[in-house]
């Protein structure tokens, strides 16, 4: 089979040489970088619990804008919802204006197993992890939340939040950084 990169299938071969260079960085016993930071982000080294008061905490007083991932550890389609919001706010820097906040919300993993899994997700500002029961936790940032990830929230400049369950759609992305 002839792989052609200039075809209308960029997605497949952009899911191919991910999964290609995964394979690789786990051969050679590395973590795969997949962005860099942006702006003044760089990887974060701590995990942060997240409980049933988190949410309403950074909603009141977290830096704006801002970007909340949940995903777990076996979340297929999360590394790709970040590298979305990742471009954006990189976007967003050229532009000359403030780079978003991004953080992570592991809800499966805790501690080191948290950040192996987090290594993904380069270029975040926090990582946190869901400390105590988790559907009650789930349930402090939605009550409808069906526990699917990605679960993304986004947070304006002027506290306006959007919550999206898979990926993040264009409209969403430019609403958030106006």
């Amino acid at each position: 089979m002839k792989f052609n990169f200039e075809s209308g299938r960029r997605g497949l071969n952009r899911h191919l040489i991910v999964l290609i260079g995964l394979c690789l960085a786990g051969a050679l016993g590395t973590t795969p970088v997949l962005a860099h930071p942006v702006g003044d982000a760089t990887q974060a080294t701590e995990v942060k619990p997240w409980d049933e008061n988190t949410w309403e905490q950074v909603r009141q007083k977290g830096p704006r804008p801002a970007a909340y991932l949940f995903t777990t550890s076996y979340c297929s389609t999360c590394v790709e919802a970040f590298d979305a919001l990742h471009s954006r706010a990189e976007k967003a820097l050229a532009a000359n204006r403030p780079a978003p906040w991004l953080a992570v919300v592991m809800m499966d993993v805790q501690g080191v197993k948290a950040q192996h899994h987090a290594g993904h997700f380069h270029g975040m500002h926090a990582l946190y992890a869901f400390d105590g029961y988790e559907p009650a936790v789930r349930a402090s940032v939605d009550p409808s939340w069906p526990d699917v990830t990605p679960y993304i929230v986004l947070v304006d400049r002027r506290g306006k939040v959007q919550k999206i369950l898979g990926q993040p759609r264009a409209q969403n992305l430019n609403d958030w950084l106006r």
